[in-house]
């Protein structure tokens, strides 16, 4: 269930493993865990659809 991998800003990590085993269909760690604040600026952006500048401005007053 312990899975070994590697992180780009911690190194080699042990991360949880998929529970449910498929013979047919194995499951696979395809990266690993983000670090802080790796995805704010896509989610902000991408999926809220906040302008750069507004992102910019969260930023420089400590919201984010």
């Amino acid at each position: 269930m312990v899975v070994p991998m590697q992180h780009t800003a911690a190194g080699a990590i042990r991360v949880l493993g998929t529970p449910i085993k498929l013979s047919d269909t194995p499951a696979t760690l395809r990266e690993a865990p983000p670090t802080l604040g790796q995805h704010t600026d896509a989610v902000l952006h991408h999926d809220l659809g906040l302008a750069p500048d507004a992102i910019g401005h969260l930023r420089t007053t400590g919201v984010i």
